[in-house]
C-alpha cells in the first residue's frame, strides 16, 4: 500500500512538472517565451526608461503589472522622463481611454 502512494505521488509530481512546461511547447518563438517569463515568472525585471518608453505599447498589451519600482538612473533624468516607467502599469486613466 505504501509503494503504491508513493508511486502515485511520484506520477503526480512528474505530471506537475510537465503542466509546467507545456507553455514552453505551445509558444513556439523566443519572444513568445521572453514575454511568458516576464509576465509569469519575472520577479524583478531591470530597464531603462528609454526603453521602458519603447515598449510601453508592448508590455501594456501583455497586461504586465509591478508592485514596485526603483528609479536608478533618476540623477541623471529630468524629472518628467521618471514617469515614463510609471506608465507601463495600466491604471484607471488608461481603461477609461
Amino acid at each position: 500500500e505504501k509503494d503504491s502512494e508513493t508511486i502515485v505521488e511520484r506520477l503526480r509530481m512528474v505530471f506537475q512538472e510537465l503542466a509546467e512546461y507545456r507553455p514552453l511547447e505551445l509558444l513556439r518563438s523566443q519572444r513568445q517565451r521572453a514575454d511568458y517569463f516576464l509576465i509569469k515568472q519575472a520577479r524583478v525585471v531591470a530597464m531603462t526608461s528609454t526603453h521602458a518608453a519603447i515598449a510601453r505599447a508592448h508590455l501594456i498589451s501583455l497586461g504586465f503589472q509591478y508592485d514596485n519600482l526603483v528609479v536608478e538612473e533618476a540623477g541623471q533624468m529630468r524629472e518628467i522622463d521618471t514617469f515614463i516607467p510609471l506608465l507601463l502599469q495600466q491604471g484607471e486613466t488608461n481603461e477609461r481611454n
